[in-house]
């Protein structure tokens, strides 16, 4: 293939020939081998883009260089001969979807500081600059990793602005391509119709389902789930905490630093008011999908 490009393209190279300072001129590629190479912008037509794109990927030459669990990956979900083969992990794995604004902090820097946040080197999938999936994998004796802490440090350290949006874990490697594309769907999709840093994966499939919702019955399902609370954004967040407690009052109360006699009294309010009881499993996703709707609005 790539005697082919050489003879098609005069401007061909390989990125470990390109001088740092010539970088730029280059639109960048990568083949399923993950070989890099790269063709002057000037000498590519609309046409000639459409041919690469069919067989290689486009890539960023300011990337961090790839790791060897890096190709690996980018192998298992390229749909090469290789990820067809039934594999599976000794630990659970996810994919962690991730976007922050353009220019915002440099893509190697970034990958620094998450590695003395996970105390290893995870591996990043880069889809751009400041956008990519990184891999987290744990056994489990380990405790999962809370993204909100981790924009929190990010934030503080490098005034970047992120957003995370963790998969399901996996154990089996051979749903690993569909999976990966799905979660940047979903992740994609979300983000556009949500202020929120950190979606869980079951948040990011609603909001699919509801970027193809009537915005009539979005409104309708959530005043109706709501009533007289919807504005009241302070009760909706304790409301949330104690879904996110898996409806577990002692711990909701734990987490909101309030009284559990406090908390019920609030629920017991919701319920005489609105007349769901958000502590049956069913009510409580009526009122939790209507807080989400709430957001899309």
């Amino acid at each position: 293939m790539l005697t082919q490009l050489k003879n098609l393209f005069s401007s061909f190279v390989l990125k470990e020939n390109c001088s740092d300072k010539n970088i730029k001129k280059y639109r960048w590629f990568i083949t399923p081998d993950q070989t890099i190479f790269g063709v002057e912008k000037a000498e590519l037509s609309e046409r000639d883009l459409q041919l690469l794109k069919a067989f290689t990927q486009p890539y960023e030459a300011l990337l961090p260089s790839l790791t060897t669990k890096e190709n690996e990956w980018w192998k298992r979900i390229s749909n090469t001969e290789e990820s067809k083969q039934p594999q599976s992990t000794a630990s659970p794995y996810r994919f962690v979807y991730f976007i922050m604004p353009e220019q915002q902090a440099d893509p190697i820097s970034f990958k620094e500081a998450l590695h003395v946040l996970f105390g290893y080197e995870a591996p990043i999938l880069w889809l751009h600059p400041n956008e990519g999936v990184l891999i987290e994998e744990i056994n489990e004796a380990e405790d999962q990793i809370s993204y909100s802490q981790i924009i929190d440090t990010l934030t503080s350290d490098l005034y970047v602005n992120i957003k995370f949006l963790p998969g399901p874990f996996q154990s089996n490697l051979t749903r690993a391509p569909a999976y990966y594309q799905e979660l940047v769907t979903f992740a994609r999709s979300a983000f556009e119709r949500t202020d929120k840093n950190v979606l869980t994966y079951m948040e990011a499939i609603v909001f699919s389902v509801l970027s193809h919702t009537d915005a009539a019955d979005i409104k309708s399902v959530s005043t109706m789930t709501l009533q007289e609370f919807a504005d009241d954004q302070p009760f909706l967040d304790t409301l949330t905490v104690f879904f996110q407690c898996n409806l577990n009052l002692s711990e909701a109360a734990k987490q909101l630093y309030m009284h559990r006699n406090s908390l019920q009294y609030r629920l017991d309010k919701f319920r005489q008011k609105t007349g769901l009881d958000v502590r049956d499993f069913h009510q409580a996703v009526t009122v939790y999908l209507g807080i989400l709707f709430k957001h899309f609005r």
